[in-house]
């Protein structure tokens, strides 16, 4: 079920858009490279004390959580969780980018909630079979 060129080159675009952000993250201690929020949280260990979440505010007073982790070398890292409805100028660009990927997905037959489980999971750093088989 691939699509054709064109929208092969707007959904792999739409998708490198997407999952742009703070990733790859490197430890500045030994120099680990994490290239996805999944792999930081799968092969970085939880603080010794508390739950390693932290609530503060940005630099435009708006709340946020901060995760700390252990990275293997001891160092301790921090990835900042935003709301995931950012009303950001960047935000709204990458909304704007999710919805036309739906619709490029959609327009392929695809069901919406599929479809929109499948570019999360992308989005999350995790293979989907469907859009890989839809850049074919």
């Amino acid at each position: 079920m691939p699509v054709d060129d064109d929208k092969k080159n707007e959904l792999y675009a739409g998708l490198v858009f997407l999952v742009q952000g703070s990733f790859p993250k490197r430890c500045s201690n030994c120099g680990t490279v994490f290239e996805t929020e999944a792999e930081f949280l799968a092969n970085t260990a939880s603080l010794q004390t508390g739950s390693g979440l932290r609530g503060t505010l940005d630099e435009e007073d708006r709340s946020i959580v901060e995760i700390y982790r252990n990275c293997v070398c001891g160092s301790t890292m921090m990835e900042p969780c935003r709301d995931r409805r950012d009303t950001s100028e960047e935000g709204l660009r990458r909304r704007d980018r999710f919805r036309e990927i739906m619709k490029i997905l959609t327009d392929k037959g695809v069901a919406f909630d599929e479809g929109r489980g499948e570019l999360l999971k992308v989005m999350r750093g995790e293979e989907s079979a469907l859009i890989k088989d839809l850049l074919k």
